[in-house]
């Protein structure tokens, strides 16, 4: 498997992408994503989200009190766009499934393996309200609903890991199952 591209220390953005057709947010058991370790020195997720999105084209994460600014595409990463206040994913087809786990920690955890993740970008943000996330224009995600952020305004550090993106570009549907795992904790 390639070694995982990392983008170190990002200022991010809002963006919103439209996507035709239905979409969908169905709330989702945590998968096999999840760390199980219950080793004191590997600090476990306070909140646990999880969710299968369908037809957003598009993942999110951002304070949506902070006013949009003009985003730039990160050339390292095929479509892959940030500013001062979020930071845009496309997905790799429109319409999913795309399997998205959100963890909120209270310390920094320790990251997953990078073998198994083909993409993997660690951020701050700075969140005047709190931090969420948008799938296409959406906020309204069942399962995926509540803020990452626990410790309410500040600045945030954020992992984004993901899964068969490259293997889905311009598809409808995935011929490889996408999956999006993201980390947030308190800096």
């Amino acid at each position: 498997m390639p070694s995982p591209r990392i983008i170190a220390t990002v200022a991010l953005a809002v963006m919103a992408s439209a996507c035709t057709g239905p979409t969908t947010s169905v709330p989702a058991p945590p998968s096999a994503i999840h760390n199980t370790s219950t080793e004191a020195h590997h600090p476990q997720p306070s909140r646990v989200q999880s969710a299968v999105l369908r037809g957003y084209g598009s993942i999110s994460i951002l304070d949506p009190g902070a006013r949009p600014s003009e985003p730039r595409r990160i050339a390292s990463l095929p479509r892959l766009y940030a500013s001062e206040s979020g930071i845009r994913l496309q997905t790799g087809t429109p319409y999913g499934p795309h399997h998205v786990e959100a963890h909120s920690y209270t310390e920094e955890p320790r990251p997953h393996d990078p073998d198994s993740w083909e993409e993997a970008i660690h951020t701050t943000i700075t969140a005047g309200t709190d931090l969420r996330i948008e799938a296409g224009a959406s906020t309204d995600l069942p399962g995926l609903d509540l803020p990452l952020s626990l410790q309410g305004p500040g600045e945030y550090n954020v992992r984004l890991y993901a899964r068969g993106r490259d293997a889905n570009p311009g598809q409808l549907d995935s011929i490889t199952e996408e999956k999006y795992l993201i980390q947030v904790w308190r800096s």
